[in-house]
């Protein structure tokens, strides 16, 4: 599937709210609704636009500890790891990296304590070698919108 101009503004506009309607977005590129609800239809089928998902603050929702996991994994077990890892309801996202570790997760919890049980009865379970833990201060910014050009 080629990405055009017209796509190209239509994902920018839902990075920007996911919610936005076929009328909203129509009336933005200057197209009728029709060409924008075909346009996203495609992008869905095509796996370009894989979902929809509310960004929330964690700290409102009592995750208020987050770590980052920087880990070497054997490369014959990477994928089934990075699969074991997304059934871990902490883990929110995972990520294959180049560089002194092969992996890189990142942990919500409520508190400190909380997430020590969870490295110490799931993470610590699975074949890793944990390289670095980050504990994320702030975030800045999460998600996008990514301008495509």
């Amino acid at each position: 599937m080629r990405i055009d101009e017209m796509n190209k503004k239509i994902l920018y506009l839902l990075q920007q709210d996911g919610r936005m309607t076929y009328k909203d977005i129509a009336k933005a590129i200057n197209r009728s609704e029709s060409t924008v609800r075909d346009r996203i239809s495609i992008m869905e089928d095509e796996g370009v636009i894989k979902g929809y998902s509310a960004i929330i603050d964690r700290s409102k929702v009592g995750l208020n500890c987050c770590a980052r996991v920087h880990a070497r994994a054997p490369l014959e077990e990477l994928d089934t790891l990075s699969k074991k890892l997304g059934e871990l309801e902490n883990i929110f996202q995972i990520d294959h990296v180049s560089g002194d570790h092969n992996v890189r997760f990142t942990v919500a919890a409520s508190d400190y304590s909380q997430l020590k049980r969870v490295m110490n009865s799931q993470i610590s379970n699975l074949p890793l070698d944990i390289v670095q833990i980050d504990i994320i201060m702030r975030s800045l910014k999460e998600g996008g919108p990514l301008k495509l050009s």
